[in-house]
């Protein structure tokens, strides 16, 4: 699971420019993804939607189709412990998380209830982006799940 959040007045490129820099993360191959998280508001973002459609073609998906992007709200992230929470991210979306709180979140959502992060959050060009695994075997996606809305990278 990739997490991400974004700087208002973000562009494609930057995004693009990030999303290559966490490839760059997992040497020795194609990366695989099984869905994008983020807070319900950044997947509003057409600038984020279309850097992510974009470098979503350099990865290989887990699953046949379209990317899933998996939207959380600011409630839910808030109730997710992260290893690096920031203070100035609560203060202005109202959770200390979105990237890392997100692919958390989604990691556990498939897996057996619990996640590892594997790849902490970094920064750059105005977009976080960490990861995490799910620990388990990974079911299908449920359509409903409380706090978040599924919707797809088209």
């Amino acid at each position: 699971m990739i997490g991400i959040g974004a700087s208002s007045g973000v562009t494609a490129a930057a995004v693009t420019e990030a999303l290559s820099g966490l490839d760059e993360c997992f040497p020795g191959g194609s990366v695989v993804v099984r869905a994008v998280a983020t807070i319900d508001r950044a997947a509003e973002s057409g600038p984020l939607r279309a850097g992510l459609r974009r470098h979503s073609r350099h990865w290989s998906l887990a699953a046949e189709g379209e990317l899933p992007l998996l939207c959380y709200s600011a409630e839910a992230l808030a109730g997710t412990i992260v290893p690096n929470p920031s203070d100035s991210v609560g203060e202005r979306v109202g959770t200390p998380s979105v990237a890392e709180a997100a692919c958390l979140r989604a990691a556990a959502e498939i897996g057996d209830g619990t996640a590892r992060m594997v790849l902490s959050k970094f920064v750059t060009a105005g977009v976080t982006l960490a990861a995490a695994n799910p620990t388990g075997s990974p079911r299908a996606l449920r359509p409903v799940v409380p706090g978040r809305v599924l919707r797809w990278l088209r």
